[in-house]
């Protein structure tokens, strides 16, 4: 089969039962409006499947032609170079879904985030475990300086804007609740009920005196290591 070359449907469960013909076959494809679903049903039928993030597949500037047969050649070309990094978010939002109900609770002791916001932040990012910082996730969000550094000469700009447009948009209405320190009302209290102060940063909900959320992901893992590495800060 190696160098055979097949159109497939747009159908889910087509494209895995042609591929499940092909014992130890590998597939990538390109994260967009399709989503996980063909990534999970894959997996569940036993083929291999990466989501690339298309930001980080390799491509000449010379390069001005753009068809799905070529895109799909370069993929597999790539692919099977080792040469793309997999989405992590593919992974995270399976682990996020397990245990989105626990983190909406917690998100929503926040001041500034309810239910709809903290359910789209727990949908957008998936797993917050995945973040040994809370710098790194606010460069994940773009919510960063940009910088241009050369020598002593050190130059800063504003925020970078990388990364998820809406999920930086979400965190930044939301931050604007805590320039002040006001009393927990009603509401927020209600909300902050049966949940554990430490894990759902009920401290930093009455007032961080800063418009940032990067404290949220540090209370909602107490143990201050990074999941990845087991490090721990300072």
């Amino acid at each position: 089969m190696r160098g055979e070359k097949l159109t497939l449907a747009t159908d889910n469960e087509a494209v895995a039962s042609i591929l499940a013909l092909w014992p130890g076959a590998r597939a990538c494809y390109e994260a967009g409006p399709t989503g996980f679903r063909l990534h999970r049903r894959l997996r569940e039928r036993g083929t291999a499947c990466e989501v690339v993030a298309p930001a980080l597949v390799p491509r000449r500037p010379v390069d001005r032609v753009k068809t799905d047969r070529r895109d799909a050649r370069q993929l597999a070309r790539l692919y099977a170079a080792g040469l793309l990094p997999p989405h992590r978010g593919a992974r995270a939002r399976d682990r996020g879904a397990r245990r989105g109900g626990a983190l909406v609770g917690r998100l929503r002791c926040l001041r500034g985030i309810d239910t709809l916001t903290a359910l789209a932040i727990a949908v957008e990012v998936g797993d917050f475990d995945r973040f040994c910082s809370a710098e790194e996730f606010m460069a994940y969000v773009g919510l960063v300086l940009a910088e241009r550094s050369s020598g002593e000469s050190r130059r800063r700009g504003s925020i970078t804007k990388a990364g998820n447009s809406h999920l930086r948009r979400l965190l930044v209405e939301a931050a604007w609740n805590q320039r002040a320190r006001p009393p927990v009302g009603a509401e927020l209290a209600r909300r902050q009920r049966g949940q554990d102060p430490a894990r759902a940063g009920a401290r930093g909900a009455q007032g961080a005196g800063t418009p940032s959320l990067g404290f949220a992901r540090p209370a909602l893992s107490p143990d201050g290591a990074c999941p990845t590495t087991g490090e721990r800060p300072g």
